[in-house]
């Protein structure tokens, strides 16, 4: 093998900013630069859960009902410790409905 060039001599461009660098590994894409290592690990996290996601569809709609079912007067509690917040929000959700209700009647 007279003339190869081993990984650390070949220069690469990093996939996230372009810039010129040496990599450490054959399969290494990007450069050691913060904002860099923060998108490689952005980018293998968001692979992992949507192969996750599609491995377990359900698991979320499950864990709620289940959850719901063995806390069943949470919400209720909730609102009773929270007067003033859930008035707000009432307050605040007619209001909302009101405006969505006029403008569909003027289109």
């Amino acid at each position: 093998m007279a003339g190869a060039k081993s990984v650390r001599q070949v220069k690469r461009t990093c996939a996230n900013c372009g810039a010129g660098f040496r990599p450490k590994s054959g399969r290494q894409i990007y450069c050691k630069d913060v904002e860099c290592t923060r998108k490689r690990k952005y980018r293998y996290w968001r692979k992992y859960i949507e192969g996750w996601k599609k491995r377990n569809p359900t698991y979320w709609e499950q864990y709620l009902r289940r959850w719901r079912r063995e806390n069943p007067s949470y919400f209720r509690d909730w609102r009773r410790k929270h007067p003033s917040y859930f008035r707000d929000w009432y307050r605040r959700n007619r209001e909302r409905l009101r405006r969505k209700r006029a403008a569909a009647r003027r289109s």
